[in-house]
């Protein structure tokens, strides 16, 4: 961030005025495109997490919010887009979390809900979902 503080900015400036060696050099440019090993850590899974693609098999691109729990429309988060017939989104999800697909402009006025979906754990932890137009049905 930029300081207004003389002093301040001379710092800055200094933590610049250093020099690699040689060896250095070579060990930073070995890094590209072979970057060093992580630390041996494994992510948990959290229980509820759930794996989640969903597959546009409604005409057209179909926007993908979720719905926060009590939320109303205008607190719908918008998390992708499937831009065509037969194009997916992955995302990461968890038990009980609910998603809407609608058909054209953003969170409010002209977009329509084609569908809705809530994760279900209990259908596995890698699922797929085809999002069909059953605004019909809603």
């Amino acid at each position: 961030p930029a300081s207004r503080s003389r002093p301040h900015q001379e710092a800055n400036l200094n933590s610049f005025s250093f020099m690699l060696n040689g060896g250095e050099l070579q060990t930073i440019d070995h890094l590209d495109n072979n970057p060093p090993p992580l630390p041996n850590r494994v992510k948990k899974r959290n229980a509820d997490e759930v794996q989640m693609q969903f597959v546009n098999r409604a005409e057209g691109p179909v926007n993908v919010y979720w719905v926060p729990d009590g939320g109303s429309e205008s607190d719908h988060v918008h998390v992708g887009e499937m831009k065509e017939l037969g194009g997916a989104l992955k995302l990461t999800s968890y038990q009980g979390h609910t998603f809407v697909f609608k058909k054209g402009g953003g969170g409010g006025g002209g977009s329509k809900v084609l569908n809705q979906h809530v994760v279900d754990k209990s259908l596995g932890s890698d699922q797929t979902h085809e999002i069909e137009d059953e605004s019909g049905e809603l």
